[in-house]
């Protein structure tokens, strides 16, 4: 086999014989792609101490925040407000609930939501749910109410009001409700049962 030539002076030198070719220190690998070169070098000792230190600071971490005293996540968080209940929280909204003013202006506001088509006159239920006894279907949080009011329920079968009704208009309708079941208490229905696979029994107690 023919060894490589050296190149001349007017001979412009080829890939192989940089391949071939060491310069200095460093020590080429036996192959080149279009002119480059790939040297058999150690990594800068920089480079391999940023490695060391990242290594270092990941199981710091690890070690810190997910089993030692800087945990995070929602045991070292303040729980969140409560804020679907149309821009009110339920604090805001059972603070209104003791306007007796609101729940006056709930009262008149069933006709036009058609909420007595449904529930019947003292809201004990027909097609729709008893809403005067202890158990809910969506919950019996104001919040709950004001959602279900505001978004309707089941597709339809329950309309929404949110485009009928403002803001207020619903929160005071939530309000009637508590204020009816405090001044009156819980009321069942012959007609409506409470059905345990679709209503949890969660009072209205505040």
């Amino acid at each position: 086999m023919a060894k490589p030539r050296a190149p001349t002076s007017s001979q412009e030198p080829t890939v192989s014989d940089h391949a071939l070719q060491p310069q200095g220190p460093d020590q080429p690998r036996e192959h080149a792609f279009d002119g480059i070169e790939e040297y058999d070098n150690n990594l800068p000792v920089w480079w391999v101490m940023m490695l060391y230190l990242s290594v270092a600071a990941a199981l710091i971490y690890v070690l810190h925040f997910h089993f030692g005293p800087g945990l995070l996540g929602p045991p070292t968080l303040p729980p969140p407000k409560r804020i679907d209940g149309n821009g009110y929280t339920e604090a805001q909204l059972r603070a209104f609930s003791k306007d007796p003013a609101r729940g006056a202006h709930g009262k008149m506001l069933t006709s036009k939501a058609l909420c007595v088509t449904c529930h019947g006159p003292e809201l004990t239920g027909l097609v729709g749910p008893n809403l005067r006894d202890r158990w809910w279907i969506y919950g019996s949080n104001m919040t709950d109410i004001v959602l279900t009011i505001s978004k309707g329920r089941l597709n339809g079968a329950m309309p929404a009001q949110e485009k009928n009704l403002s803001k207020d208009d619903i929160a005071d309708l939530a309000c009637y409700l508590v204020q009816l079941t405090r001044a009156e208490g819980f009321k069942d229905s012959p007609f409506k049962k409470p059905d345990p696979k679709r209503e949890k029994e969660t009072p209205i107690d505040y």
